[in-house]
């Protein structure tokens, strides 16, 4: 109405044309879920001039018009406007458009005095009784199945808990034994057994004590030089020891003299063996005393016979294996064979070091660094009987023949899993606090929010109803001279009103928080924090240059990891200066996103970080683009299609994008302009390559001629695939149907989205071939409630598979509502807003896609820390059974919505 009468005053349209078109614009008005709720337009009379339910009013005179209990409503409000300009009526009134309903109506009416007019709505009693009963029952449901969840839960835990008390206790009973077992074996020995490591004694069996004439406390203060004295005698002996030391290798037996503590000489022969343990490398001698006797060759054999015993016994792997390229093992002991065992294959299966690697080409590869170096090491992620992987150190040394050619690989083989995973922990948490440390050196204004004033003498129901509004938890209070002097928290209202008892029409002035406290907005997040800390305040004012007070910060978000993390790399990307910085920025991606998913980040959390990271570094290339190129000659749009137009880019996501401009208006222009966007293009997905993101395979890309086209053309492009719908291109091209600007001019994007859904309005046709793609996913066979995978997948399940025939479903609903979201979720959200889907199902069909967007995920995760590329296939046999339920769940849930489309658009076919 006000514009309608800015019009009037300013010449454009007589009084009785901008009443008219007025009329006919909030005659057409309609809300409510079915559409129903209206407006009406009265004069002060009264005398309807618009009611478009009761036309016959329109134009009368209703002073005498009563209700059916004899209220005069439209004369009630007349006297409502008079007195306050606006407020409430209650009556009763036919229901919508059924003129035989009669029910108890509320309205709201509001004077507009230009024109002497009154418009008014209402609502009916009868639907707010309605909607606080639904409210109720589904509070009473909610509860009662939050009570059985958690009660399931405490349950579960309780189970779990002995479980694991269960193989704890079991655990250490083995690992006791284990312990037992290899002291008794180690102190049984007839040879004296001396451990070095680091060059110091830290153990000898009770034989080599007696040998010594030393207890165990005295011999850990010993060095080797107090054993064995450097001495003519033992000079070949401290040559071999000084090699053991320097970490070669152990070749034999040899002569030496051990010096007892009470100063004899001891003649002995002492046989070395390397050992590596806890990353500290070290040798065992095996020491025997040398006395005249006729069985010292069965003496010999004796001792060897024991090394051996302690070998095969020993916790940590050591194997003999033929230098060759299949490096077949022809002598192992138990932990050798425990270690490099598959689940496949069992511990009677032959082994061989090239089967162990990953590839023939790592194998090849650590041979030749025996070759070259005669020592190698590595580490391999093994496939396990558990749930997880393992992982093994292998360390080899290539022993040759008399002629100098590879005969053998010595090597012993470690379990360092506990150890990877320790690494992998400190990793991320290092990623999360230099991730902190940035966002704590933001300035305060990158976070501050907009406050919300209020006078001394405002009543504090009010502005509790103003900081509801705009969603704030304080409010700033004003003098009279419009000087901020105190603050109103959530906290103040429920402390010193709700349980003080005071009345909600006090002023807030007997409330408030005074003196103020404030920070620069130049200050620096930490900097709030402590001042916070310090005050015990959760809230703080917001100060310019010049002192004026321009909002409010609450610790509450500054402590939010998930909230800073994503802007920190945004911002970090945005203030890139050449595109390597755009890069060092991207690389940091996967980092974050592990520690978004190991705090328990939501799938959809996590995949909207890195498609925000990727829409800020496009951008921000884009931009270093045009600084090199100059501005371009057209109006453009660069889009985002697929999984980053969706918002949906997880770590093994490439680019598809494409660049949408402005027709020109002469041939020479469009040339220049085809050429200037073309080149953007390539300077662009060239630098997205470099940052992290390949190029798309299908060359779907802004680069490409093909996808760099003015309006015009991309209209013909959609009118062409709507109009022939042939299977093989829509699947082709689907990824084009989740287009979103991530540059330039957005309305560009409007209008070709505004064409999309007229082409799709008047050919209804399209959506069966449209929907086709939905019911391609097959969900795999299974067996006793386990998954079989089959065909190239056999084993695996794909998750990216899996997961599309939800991202089609909700593309297909949301194309036929005209729905604008891209989201897979948030187009779920609107179909459930628009009673496409009811609520639980929509949520049912969320939990769906969250549960295999996560397990995708995790599997792109846990590839990157293996330094593997990530990809979507997860070994089936690395699910849990709490797993392999859920994700039984997700696709009875993907049949069923499959179920649904063919019932909705293939006439109940499949």
């Amino acid at each position: 109405l006000a514009g309608y009468e800015r019009d009037e005053q300013a010449g454009r349209l007589t009084r009785t044309e901008a009443q008219a078109r007025a009329i006919a614009g909030i005659e057409t008005l309609r809300y409510g879920s079915d559409r129903k709720d209206y407006f009406w337009l009265q004069d002060m009379t009264p005398r309807i001039v618009m009611h478009p339910y009761r036309m016959d009013l329109n134009g009368q005179d209703v002073s005498g018009f009563r209700d059916p209990r004899g209220a005069a409503i439209f004369r009630e409000f007349v006297r409502v406007v008079q007195r306050d300009g606006e407020g409430y009526a209650q009556y009763v009134w036919q229901w919508n458009d059924d003129p035989n309903r009669l029910e108890p109506k509320e309205s709201y009416v509001k004077g507009f005095a230009p024109w002497g007019w009154i418009i008014g709505t209402g609502i009916y009693i009868e639907d707010v009784t309605g909607e606080i009963k639904r409210i109720e029952r589904h509070l009473a449901h909610t509860s009662l199945l939050i009570s059985i969840v958690v009660v399931l839960l405490l349950v579960y835990v309780m189970f779990e808990s002995l479980r694991l008390e269960r193989e704890r206790a079991g655990a250490e009973e083995s690992l006791h034994e284990s312990t037992e077992r290899y002291r008794s074996l180690v102190e049984a020995t007839t040879e004296g057994t001396l451990l070095v490591m680091d060059g110091r004694c830290r153990y000898a069996n009770p034989t080599f004590q007696e040998m010594l004439g030393a207890g165990p406390r005295e011999l850990e203060m010993l060095d080797l030089a107090d054993l064995f004295p450097d001495s003519r005698d033992n000079e070949k002996a401290w040559q071999r020891l000084h090699e053991l030391l320097a970490g070669g290798d152990p070749r034999g037996g040899f002569d030496a003299v051990l010096r007892r503590r009470d100063g004899s000489l001891l003649d002995c022969v002492l046989s070395p063996s390397r050992i590596a343990f806890a990353e500290r490398n070290g040798f065992i001698l095996l020491a025997r005393h040398v006395a005249p006797a006729p069985d010292d060759d069965a003496a010999q054999l004796q001792h060897r016979e024991h090394l051996r015993q302690v070998v095969a016994e020993m916790p940590l792997g050591v194997f003999r294996a033929r230098a060759t390229s299949r490096g077949a093992l022809v002598a192992c002991n138990r932990a050798t064979t425990a270690l490099l065992s598959t689940s496949d294959g069992g511990e009677n299966r032959a082994i061989s070091l090239a089967d162990v690697f990953p590839t023939p080409a790592l194998y090849e590869e650590f041979l030749a660094d025996l070759q070259r170096d005669g020592t190698a090491e590595r580490r391999l992620h093994l496939a396990s009987r558990e749930p997880s992987r393992r992982t093994v150190a292998i360390v080899a040394a290539l022993v040759r023949d008399e002629h100098g050619s590879p005969r053998f690989l010595d090597g012993v083989v470690e379990d360092v899993t506990e150890r990877e995973q320790h690494a992998a922990e400190l990793e991320a948490t290092v990623e999360r606090l230099q991730t902190s440390l940035l966002f704590l050196h933001e300035p305060v204004s990158r976070v501050g929010r907009s406050a919300v004033f209020c006078a001394l003498d405002t009543p504090v129901h009010t502005v509790a109803a103003m900081m509801t509004e705009a969603q704030a938890s304080a409010a700033l209070v004003q003098s009279e001279s419009g000087a901020v002097i105190g603050i109103v928290t959530d906290g103040d209202i429920r402390h010193r009103v709700v349980a003080a008892e005071v009345g909600r029409k006090e002023p807030v002035a007997r409330i408030m928080t005074a003196p103020l406290v404030t920070i620069s907005e130049r200050a620096e997040i930490y900097q709030a924090l402590l001042l916070m800390e310090q005050r015990q305040m959760q809230h703080l004012a917001v100060e310019d240059d010049t002192g004026r007070v321009v909002g409010v910060i609450r610790n509450q978000e500054l402590m939010q990891f998930r909230s800073y993390g994503p802007i920190v790399i945004t911002r970090e990307v945005e203030g890139a200066a050449a595109p390597e910085d755009v890069a060092r920025a991207c690389r940091r991606v996967p980092g974050l996103a592990r520690a978004l998913l190991d705090s328990g980040g939501h799938p959809h959390l996590v995949t909207r970080m890195i498609s925000a990271a990727c829409n800020a570094a496009t951008a921000r290339l884009i931009a270093l683009a045009e600084e090199e190129l100059g501005p371009s000659p057209v109006p453009y749009a660069f889009l985002a299609l697929g999984s980053q137009g969706r918002g949906e880019m997880t770590l093994s996501s490439d680019q598809d994008n494409a660049i949408l401009y402005q027709d020109p208006d002469d041939e020479e222009t469009a040339a220049c302009a085809e050429a200037y966007l073309l080149e953007l293009g390539r300077f662009v997905c060239g630098w997205l390559d470099r940052a992290g993101y390949p190029l798309c395979i299908g060359e779907v890309l802004a680069q490409n001629q093909r996808w760099c086209r003015p309006l015009s053309a991309w209209k013909r492009y959609f009118t062409e695939w709507i109009q022939l719908a042939e299977p093989q291109q829509l699947l082709e091209f689907t990824i084009f149907f989740d287009f979103r600007p991530v540059h330039g001019e957005a309305e560009l994007a409007r209008a070709l989205r505004r064409h999309l859904f007229a082409e799709l309005r008047n050919r209804p046709a399209f959506f069966p071939h449209f929907a086709q793609n939905a019911l391609l996913f097959k969900p795999p066979a299974r067996l006793f409630g386990r998954l079989l995978g089959a065909g190239e997948h056999a084993g695996h399940l794909d998750l990216k598979d899996a997961v599309m025939p939800i991202v089609n479903f909700a593309r297909l609903y949301a194309l036929r509502q005209e729905a604008d979201a891209t989201h897979t979720l948030d187009r779920l959200q609107a179909l459930a807003e628009a009673g496409v889907l009811t609520e639980a199902s929509g949520r049912e069909i969320g939990n769906a896609y969250e549960l295999l967007m996560r397990l995708r995920l995790r599997q792109q995760s846990a590839a990157l820390v293996a330094g593997q590329a990530p990809d979507n296939a997860v070994p089936l046999r690395r699910l849990l059974q709490t797993e392999h339920t859920l994700v039984n769940q997700a696709f009875a849930e993907i049949s069923a919505i499959q179920q649904r489309i063919s019932y909705d658009f293939l006439g109940g076919t499949t």
